[in-house]
């Protein structure tokens, strides 16, 4: 009787063992079959401002998009913005004409003497088309002073998405308004 208990404990084991290794492949396909998805399907924005998700507004204007536009956020390795890379991959997948790009400008300062150009702080942005170009500075996209005055509460308010969309209308634009001040 208790090679037939052992027989059973022994079927038992191998059972669970079995049941375990199933249950990790399944896992792993899983997390692998969710690791392909885009990232719009597989991340929520709970930020009260909603600083990862787009404006229908911006939606509207990247689909209006003919030209292409680059973006190239302008950090020293390791030293970029998280929430800047994050909607700067918001901007990439919402209109095949947007292409990003992270350089460092220190192992690569070709990039910015080829251009004329002169940032004053890291994680900068260049917003460019074939038409023109603007820089959008770091501090102008984390604004202290909103937040110094009482607009916003809690320390810096962050208006990426504003600025940018702003630059990729301005650098896509076939005409830009000349103003005059006579006096």
């Amino acid at each position: 009787m208790s090679a037939w208990i052992e027989k059973a404990k022994t079927k038992q084991k191998l059972y669970h063992l079995v049941s375990t290794a199933l249950l990790i492949i399944f896992l792993l396909m899983i997390n692998l079959a969710v690791q392909r998805l885009p990232p719009s399907l597989t991340r929520l924005d709970l930020t009260a401002q909603g600083i990862y998700t787009l404006s229908e507004q911006s939606k509207m204007i990247l689909s209006a998009l003919n030209v292409p536009v680059e973006i190239c956020l302008l950090a020293q390795s390791g030293q970029e913005d998280a929430a800047l890379l994050e909607l700067l991959e918001k901007y990439q997948e919402a209109s095949t004409f947007i292409h990003t790009e992270v350089i460092d400008p220190v192992k690569q300062p070709a990039f910015l003497s080829a251009r004329n150009l002169q940032i004053n702080s890291g994680n900068s942005l260049l917003i460019s088309s074939e038409r023109r170009a603007r820089i959008i500075d770091y501090y102008e996209i984390y604004d202290a002073r909103e937040a110094l005055s009482g607009q916003v509460s809690g320390g810096m308010s962050f208006s990426g998405e504003s600025k940018i969309t702003g630059a990729v209308q301005y650098v896509t634009a076939e005409n830009t308004p000349v103003f005059y001040w006579l006096s």
